[in-house]
């Protein structure tokens, strides 16, 4: 194809989670000399609009402000009209909403390329939704997952194996870059934790699925052992009053430490000896492969796509969901034997650099584009011959 592949993102809001924040950072590496980008907007699109419009992609509002509202069916006949007029050769739908609304009119607007995802674990919000990704995973020509088994997950319900493809979340290479010893040591003192104490951190939102829960109780009984060690809470969410509450009725009050968001001051797992992440449901952690990043043994629940990149005894330790003895019992290994931890903690960096790169990420996912309309001689706005 001699000129630029016209390809269209669909998002269906502006918050800063995991999928609005991979697609922005894909859009930023995509060459604009290959790719003619827009961005496709339920709502409002701030903050992340002005990352996109500074790299001169725009971004339109589709104005949905419900699937199930008369205005969705004047808006998606809106969308076809738009994404013919364009000539768009390439529509990828990146969350719930996106593929829901946006798949079956791209299709209907006869785009080469028609791409929904999938990645998160969990199902949908509700059934319906549940049962329309389903449904858009049969009439998308190919859908991206971030993991192989998100990718298992898929297949099993229902898609088409042939049609589901794997494209990793990807590492900035500030989260490889130590931010400086000025910085760990202005934590220590701003926490009173001191020189030399080891420290267990977790960087993840507040939230009832990432199950801070189980991890205070595994504090209480590492404080038999490890009566220094110092956890470190990196994150926001609707779970931080209980925390608390946990905190103080486990009497944790001096050694559990809740900072809030620090997204200014670089990859955190850096300050930690041992990452943590003690999910419930997972598909491919952005705070895994920081940890990973960072070089830190990382101890992780054996659930959804949690053990793609944590092999245990390999790049980390794996352990039951809810289990606060065995996570007590991981992490009192990994600091009882520092060689181990730093063993494990090289082979999660070199896992890091090959699979978790951005260029390996970015190339993955032009492979897929390439493979459903072709570089060369693609029919711009022809359907693809492997359609559903």
């Amino acid at each position: 194809m001699s000129r630029r592949i016209r390809l269209a993102f669909c998002l269906d809001n502006g918050g800063i989670g995991g999928s609005e924040l991979n697609a922005v950072r894909t859009a930023e590496r995509l060459d604009p000399a290959r790719y003619d980008i827009e961005v496709l907007s339920f709502n409002d699109y701030e903050p992340l609009a002005r990352r996109y419009e500074a790299c001169g992609i725009p971004v339109r509002r589709l104005d949905v402000r419900s699937l199930r509202s008369a205005d969705a069916l004047s808006r998606g006949w809106w969308l076809a009209r738009h994404l013919r007029a364009r000539r768009v050769d390439v529509f990828h739908a990146h969350d719930t909403y996106g593929n829901v609304f946006g798949v079956p009119w791209a299709r209907l607007a006869g785009v080469s390329a028609v791409i929904a995802s999938r990645r998160w674990w969990k199902e949908p919000p509700t059934p319906a939704h549940a049962v329309a990704n389903r449904w858009v995973a049969r009439v998308a020509h190919a859908i991206v997952t971030n993991s192989q088994a998100v990718a298992a997950l898929v297949v099993r319900e229902g898609a088409r194996r042939h049609k589901v493809r794997i494209v990793p979340n990807f590492l900035d290479e500030d989260s490889f870059r130590p931010p400086g010893v000025g910085l760990e040591r202005r934590v220590r003192e701003e926490l009173n934790i001191p020189a030399g104490a080891p420290v267990i951190g977790i960087v993840a939102q507040l939230r009832p699925e990432k199950d801070h829960a189980t991890l205070l109780r595994a504090m209480r009984r590492l404080a038999d052992t490890h009566p220094d060690a110092h956890l470190i809470l990196v994150g926001e969410g609707t779970c931080r009053t209980q925390i608390e509450a946990q905190r103080a009725e486990l009497g944790l009050g001096d050694r559990v430490h809740l900072v809030g968001l620090r997204r200014d001051e670089g990859n955190w797992h850096h300050l930690f000896d041992v990452s943590v992440l003690c999910s419930r449901t997972e598909a491919l952690s952005n705070s895994i492969l920081e940890a990973m990043a960072a070089g830190r043994p990382v101890v992780a629940t054996d659930v959804g796509g949690n053990p793609d990149c944590v092999t245990h005894a390999g790049t980390g330790l794996l352990v039951p969901v809810g289990d606060d003895a065995a996570l007590a019992a991981a992490l009192d290994r990994l600091l009882s034997h520092p060689g181990e931890a730093r063993r494990l903690g090289g082979a999660g960096l070199r896992r890091a650099r090959s699979d978790y790169s951005a260029d390996a990420a970015i190339g993955a996912l032009e492979r897929v584009y390439a493979d459903l309309i072709g570089f060369a001689g693609a029919k711009p706005g022809a359907a693809a011959a492997n359609a559903a």
